[in-house]
């Protein structure tokens, strides 16, 4: 079973390095502001030197309060803390 990412605030840098990881086969969630609907609507694509490609479907969220990605297995991951910190409403599985 391969690690859970998670995009906070997807833009064209968080998107092209998510979108090579979920094509890679990985389970990436994606959070948007501006561009949920659309996304949601018709996949994220992605347009790159090294080739384009769609993701579709995509996991989009709008809101942190939707997701439900950051799961570790004791209380000392980090990753998750400082997630978690930031934003209060992400959910965190134990």
């Amino acid at each position: 079973m391969g690690f859970k990412y998670a995009v906070i605030g997807t833009g064209a840098i968080g998107g092209y390095y998510g979108g090579k990881l979920a094509k890679a086969g990985n389970e990436v969630h994606f959070l948007f502001r501006s561009d949920f609907e659309h996304v949601k609507k018709n996949g994220l694509q992605i347009n790159s030197v090294d080739g384009n490609f769609l993701i579709n479907p995509v996991l989009a969220y709008n809101s942190t309060d939707d997701m439900s990605v950051c799961t570790y297995n004791n209380k000392s991951n980090i990753q998750c803390r400082i997630l978690n910190y930031q934003y209060p409403n992400l959910k965190i599985d134990n």
